[in-house]
């Protein structure tokens, strides 16, 4: 197992040296009955190459954690701008209201009013000042509405991120999970040279063949892939559902503003 690529630990074990140590225990006196021990036992040197993969493992989780931390940050960050774009649309979506309420109004007095001078000036020449007003607070619905458009835009980039990052997450999660079993492949012949010159070299050992093996290598409970998105999402309340559900609200008109006699009877907000 070679450390100098990123794998972790110190040095390299190769089968001489892995067979080199199981020689020297297994010519060790403190391992006479090893046998009776069971395969928790484990001698000092094979201890050595356990310990050699699990900080080879550890190295590799220790970096696909400092990658999810950076996805992390990203994620918060997009989530604040889609909070931003959200309360902006509201806004509007109030602004809005407001200017067609206005609308009505004068609308109402256009119907009923007569004889209002002309505006001479252009570009509204011949329009009355109402009609001059109506003009103006139609633009900027206009004006409002078009900056909805936009956000709704960069909403939906934001969201197809997130949906990107649980992606990229699964990915990364693969990536290492797929190095860490590279250096377990590497260990277990290690584990197999050290057992077979161990047993070649002890005193009982056709006891030791019967009696004890080395225990079963596998990959750490932190590779464990359940849930592993839905962990970077969720961490900052962020998931793609509600960024989907937030981005679909973003298409809503805004609608008249209930009267206080039209809310609802139990104190809900109505949608």
């Amino acid at each position: 197992m070679d450390n100098g690529n990123g794998n972790g630990g110190n040095g390299r074990i190769d089968l001489r040296l892995a067979s080199e140590w199981g020689w020297a225990d297994g010519r060790d006196p403190q391992y006479l009955y090893v046998h009776e021990y069971g395969p928790e036992f484990e001698p000092s040197r094979l201890t050595w190459i356990f310990s050699h993969f699990r900080r080879a493992e550890l190295h590799l989780v220790q970096c696909r954690d400092e990658e999810l931390l950076r996805m992390r940050s990203q994620v918060k960050e997009q989530a604040t701008e889609m909070e931003n774009l959200i309360s902006l649309k509201m806004e509007n979506d109030h602004h809005i209201r407001e200017i067609e309420h206005r609308l009505d109004e004068q609308r109402k007095a256009l119907a009923s009013g007569a004889g209002q001078p002309a505006v001479p000036e252009s570009p509204y020449q011949g329009l009355s000042p109402a009609e001059v007003a109506e003009r103006r607070q139609v633009n900027d619905v206009r004006r409002l509405r078009a900056q909805n458009a936009e956000r709704r835009g960069a909403f939906s980039g934001m969201v197809g991120a997130l949906r990107g990052d649980a992606d990229r997450w699964r990915q990364v999660h693969r990536k290492y999970r797929n190095n860490a079993m590279v250096a377990l492949e590497e260990t277990r012949p290690l584990v197999t040279a050290y057992y077979e010159a161990f047993v070649s070299v002890h005193p009982r050992r056709e006891a030791v063949r019967k009696g004890w093996r080395p225990r079963e290598l596998s990959l750490g409970p932190e590779w464990n892939d359940d849930d592993l998105p839905q962990e970077l999402l969720s961490a900052e309340g962020q998931t793609v559902t509600q960024a989907w559900q937030h981005f679909l609200s973003l298409h809503q008109a805004p609608e008249e503003e209930p009267r206080p006699e039209e809310e609802n009877e139990e104190g809900e907000d109505p949608s």
